[in-house]
C-alpha cells in the first residue's frame, strides 16, 4: 500500500523501499540528505501502485540522485512457470515517519524493504533538490563520524559483508 492510496493517520503503516548502494571498488556508499530529518540516509521512498519493492528502490535512487544502480542478490533461482523472480530484500525494517503538516500527515510508520544495490561512484550525479537536500558517496569505513541516521553504519557494514564476504 502506498501513502497516496489511503488517508494517513497515526497508526498508519505503509511500504517504502530503499537501497544500500555500494561501489565495491571504491568502498563507498551512496547517501542522501533527507529533507525532513536533516540526516544522511539511504535513498528510497514510497512503493507506487503496480510496482515491486526492487523497482521502487531503484527508481527512488535514480530520482533522488541520478545514479543508475543495479539490485544485487546473492542467488539467481529460476522458478518454473514464474513470469519473473523478484529480488528478496536484504532486510525489512519498520521506522517511524515524521509528521508532514503540509500534506496533512501525522507521524506514522514506514515498513521499509531494504535492498543492496551496486553502482559506479565516479559516474556523474544529478541530485534532485525537489526530492532531497543533497547526495554524497561516503567511505564505508568512515560512516560513524558523519551526520547519518543511526541505522546507516551497521546496515551499510552488514550490506558490505553480504556483498563482498569481507568485513570492513
Amino acid at each position: 500500500m502506498f501513502a497516496g492510496s489511503t488517508i494517513v493517520h497515526a497508526l498508519s503503516r505503509h511500504f517504502t523501499a530503499s537501497a544500500v548502494v555500494i561501489d565495491a571498488d571504491a568502498r563507498r556508499v551512496l547517501l542522501i540528505d533527507h529533507k525532513a530529518s536533516g540526516l544522511r540516509q539511504f535513498p528510497g521512498g514510497h512503493v507506487d501502485p503496480d510496482e515491486t519493492g526492487d523497482e521502487a528502490a531503484i527508481r527512488e535512487v535514480r530520482e533522488e540522485t541520478g545514479v543508475i544502480a543495479t539490485v544485487w542478490t546473492p542467488t539467481r533461482f529460476v522458478v518454473p512457470g514464474a513470469r519473473r523472480v523478484h529480488p528478496t530484500p536484504f532486510m525489512v525494517a519498520e521506522f517511524p515517519a515524521p509528521p508532514k503538516p503540509h500534506k496533512g500527515e501525522p507521524a506514522h510508520h514506514h515498513i521499509d524493504l531494504l535492498y543492496i544495490a551496486t553502482a559506479d561512484s565516479s559516474a556523474p550525479m544529478t541530485t534532485q533538490l525537489a526530492e532531497v537536500d543533497g547526495a554524497v558517496w561516503l567511505p564505508l569505513d568512515n560512516l560513524a563520524v558523519a551526520a547519518v541516521r543511526a541505522d546507516v553504519p551497521p546496515v551499510a557494514t552488514a550490506a558490505w559483508k553480504a556483498l563482498t564476504g569481507q568485513t570492513l
